[in-house]
């Protein structure tokens, strides 16, 4: 889940603003750095997501950052 935390306790919960409709990208690792594109997903009104069918391995997730609100 992707949100913003209003009080810093890392805890989703009621006054914390979600991450709705936000892109998630899951990268293959390439030597400890971002790599090739695998799959991608926006979040849902509740800044949840999910990847499904992943390969075991190490992967790098990036989240898209829309400027308005710093999550």
């Amino acid at each position: 889940v992707v949100f913003r935390d209003e009080n810093g306790n890392g805890t989703f919960e009621t006054g914390d603003t979600p991450g709705a409709g936000l892109a998630v990208v899951l990268r293959r690792d390439s030597a400890g750095r971002a790599g090739a594109r695998v799959d991608s997903v926006q979040t849902d009104q509740t800044g949840a997501y999910r990847f499904t069918l992943v390969a075991p391995g190490r992967y790098w997730i990036e989240f898209e950052n829309p400027g308005s609100i710093d999550y």
